[in-house]
């Protein structure tokens, strides 16, 4: 339960709840009613629950559900990933809610160096390196996604999230 306000106008929210524990962003839009004497509006809304995630050198195994997202970071990001690191995530989706879906906003890493990557995102047994990443890629109901760093010239990193596309294949 909140209130923002601005000079223009005044947003309530009542009775918002996760039912999940860790660490989690919500984004709310729609429908919500604008009260300006001597009438309502009502406008639709769609919540979408952002969960982050840390790498970790044991992954975490997570189930997507329907509606949310899940982000996860290079260690250290915004700024520049740690060096010798070597952790990931194991990305899951039930039978029937469809396939998993990644993709980076932000990717910089070490770039390759005569056709091998010192520092890589792989997701499943593809990698990625300097600035190639996957911008958005739809895999199958399971993905280990690992990141694995050198002594050297640490990047920026990456930011990436991970997300249940229902959409159908068309194959």
């Amino acid at each position: 339960t909140g209130t923002e306000t601005n000079p223009r106008s005044t947003l309530r929210i009542r009775n918002a709840t996760i039912e999940d524990s860790g660490n989690y962003k919500c984004s709310i839009s729609g429908p919500c009613k604008i009260y300006d004497q001597p009438e309502i509006t009502t406008l639709p809304i769609q919540m979408k629950v952002i969960r982050v995630v840390t790498c970790l050198r044991e992954p975490e195994k997570i189930t997507l559900k329907p509606g949310v997202e899940i982000i996860f970071e290079s260690p250290g990001y915004p700024s520049s990933y740690t060096p010798i690191s070597n952790c990931g995530w194991k990305f899951r989706a039930r039978p029937g809610t469809g396939n998993i879906k990644v993709t980076c906003s932000e990717f910089s890493l070490q770039p390759s160096r005569e056709g091998r990557c010192p520092d890589w995102l792989a997701l499943g047994k593809e990698r990625f390196c300097g600035n190639n990443g996957p911008r958005s890629m739809t895999l199958g109901r399971k993905v280990k996604v690992t990141f694995r760093s050198n002594r050297k010239n640490n990047f920026a990193g990456f930011s990436c999230t991970a997300s249940l596309d229902t959409e159908p294949s068309g194959k």
